[in-house]
């Protein structure tokens, strides 16, 4: 009897041992994942605003400017250089910019990860082109184009070529 009673002692507290280890485990992964999550939207976040205010900087010195092309020509008005990071908390990611009716809609998601951040902003009044992935070096360019005497803006975001 003495020695089942040992024996019973030590399988509980090996038990009790692997179901605090396993609990631990289990709130540590927890928190850890949720701090991720919390820290690649929050780069997402700052990456889209970020883009965001390249636009608006862009666009107002474009709209101010009075130069119109010849006809049939397009004439590069700004060029802005996005410095953004290869990855964020370890992740790949993409941008994408849509204009619609109302406003400028910004998607970004992180591409190994389901985290995403979508943004929508005041509408701006120039065509979009392009989007940003990460690990690429990328300019966005602000273009007037005259085509049969319609004047239009475009936007192209772009990967420099030879860096």
């Amino acid at each position: 009897m003495k020695g089942q009673a040992i024996l019973i002692s030590y399988t509980l507290a090996v038990l009790l041992a692997v179901i605090f280890i396993t609990f631990s485990s289990v709130m540590f992964f927890s928190f850890y994942s949720s701090f991720l999550k919390n820290q690649v939207r929050s780069n997402l976040e700052s990456l889209s605003l970020k883009l965001y205010s390249s636009i608006i900087t862009a666009y107002e010195i474009a709209n101010s400017s009075e130069f119109l092309p010849k006809n049939n020509s397009c004439v590069l008005l700004q060029e802005i250089n996005l410095n953004f990071p290869p990855k964020i908390s370890g992740k790949n990611y993409e941008i994408h910019v849509q204009l619609s009716e109302q406003s400028l809609e910004i998607k970004a998601k992180a591409l190994d990860y389901t985290e995403t951040f979508e943004i929508k902003l005041p509408k701006i009044y120039a065509n979009f082109e392009g989007k940003i992935e990460s690990g690429k070096k990328t300019n966005l360019y602000y273009y007037r184009c005259n085509l049969n005497n319609a004047i239009s803006d475009k936007i192209i975001l772009g990967e420099i070529e030879g860096i």
